[in-house]
């Protein structure tokens, strides 16, 4: 860690009165340039009871910084190791692999965290707190419709047993699948 980035870390935790100090120095030292380390400590002020992780493990993979509780990952990418077409293709099946596993990728370029940190962790932090919403939210299971007394159709949820066993028990078409043996 810099001279001028250990003066600002410890700065901003005796303004914040963080108590964590030590977990950050931790998260500090798992980075693997100076430009992820200074996202981290502007994350890190962004905190909003989540979590920030350095090198963080996801699947094979390790990520710059994760936000595990909002299942976002952060890769700050460098023009040096990010230009080549080898390296764009394992990017793009490293994002695809995130994704699949359900978690939000977000691609930060380090020249944006050259001009200014604080804007790129308030756009990450948006960010989760957009993802913690949403993963807070009871998710719909799937819907069927059914007749009600030959009126309308309206929609019903149920579950996957239940959609079988609707499926099985229809009477007068052909087309439905039945129960073996039938």
């Amino acid at each position: 860690m810099t001279d001028a980035l250990t003066t600002s870390v410890s700065r901003d935790a005796a303004e914040r009165n963080w108590t964590d100090i030590n977990s950050l120095c931790w998260e500090l030292m798992k980075t693997e340039t100076s430009t992820e380390a200074q996202l981290l400590v502007m994350l890190w002020a962004e905190r909003d009871g989540w979590t920030v992780r350095a090198q963080h493990e996801v699947l094979s993979y390790r990520v710059d910084l994760a936000i595990p509780e909002a299942r976002l990952a952060v890769e700050v990418d460098g023009h040096d190791w990010h230009s080549t077409a080898a390296a764009m293709a394992n990017d793009l099946d490293r994002q695809n692999a995130l994704v699949s596993a359900g978690w939000m990728p977000y691609r930060c370029p380090a020249s944006k965290v050259f001009v200014g940190a604080g804007p790129a962790a308030r756009r990450i932090a948006a960010l989760a707190r957009q993802q913690l919403s949403a993963l807070r939210q009871p998710r719909p299971g799937p819907t069927v419709a059914r007749a009600v007394d030959r009126g309308p159709l309206v929609p019903v949820r149920v579950g996957a047993a239940g959609i079988v066993k609707a499926l099985e028990t229809r009477e007068g078409d052909s087309s439905t699948p039945r129960k073996r043996g039938s």
